[in-house]
């Protein structure tokens, strides 16, 4: 899963099905709306198969916070990677969890088993 923040520039690094030698093009879908957010053409850098992806939304195309996004790296129309992320202001990304508190764990349980 990507996390990208509200604003400001974004970057990705992902290993897509071939590396890109063209021009390519980043396609944002908005898993709440439905729809394309925006269609980029994206920075793209390759350091043996890992490919960072950096762009900058523009105004008023940016990240809405605690949305998930799919995305979508094409080359033509050949598909190199899709991916999904999630937006967040959060900053510590190794402890932060999208489903934080929908989860509680029922104490109550001794563990032992009926049996009818």
């Amino acid at each position: 899963m990507v996390i990208v923040t509200p604003t400001g520039e974004q970057s990705v690094v992902c290993i897509p099905r071939s590396v890109p030698t063209g021009s390519t093009t980043l396609s944002v879908r908005s898993k709440t709306k439905n729809k394309t957010v925006y269609s980029i053409t994206p920075t793209i850098s390759d350091s043996n198969g890992e490919v960072t992806i950096t762009w900058t939304p523009t105004s008023g195309n940016e990240f809405i916070e605690d949305n998930f996004y799919y995305f979508e790296l094409t080359e033509g129309s050949t598909l190199l990677w899709r991916g999904q992320g999630f937006c967040t202001t959060q900053t510590n990304l190794p402890k932060f969890t999208v489903n934080s508190g929908k989860f509680v764990e029922s104490t109550a349980n001794d563990n032992t088993f009926v049996v009818l």
